[in-house]
């Protein structure tokens, strides 16, 4: 199975960011531990979106409150 693109990460990324989330300017935006990972905070919580580098799906983790 070949992986997906850089960019075809970052598009499915944005994509489940948009429909689960919506933008928000009030999000803080972590440098990306990976490029199929981002990483931000809302409301004092930490989400971590990773996608899977040969399917494409998404999923969320719910990290530390502060």
């Amino acid at each position: 199975m070949k992986k997906l693109t850089e960019k075809q990460l970052h598009n499915r990324l944005e994509k489940y960011y948009k429909k689960h989330f919506g933008e928000c300017d009030t999000d803080e935006w972590f440098n990306n531990p990976a490029e199929n990972k981002w990483k931000f905070m809302r409301d004092e919580k930490v989400y971590v979106l990773t996608c899977d580098v040969y399917t494409g799906e998404v999923e969320q983790k719910l990290g530390i409150k502060f």
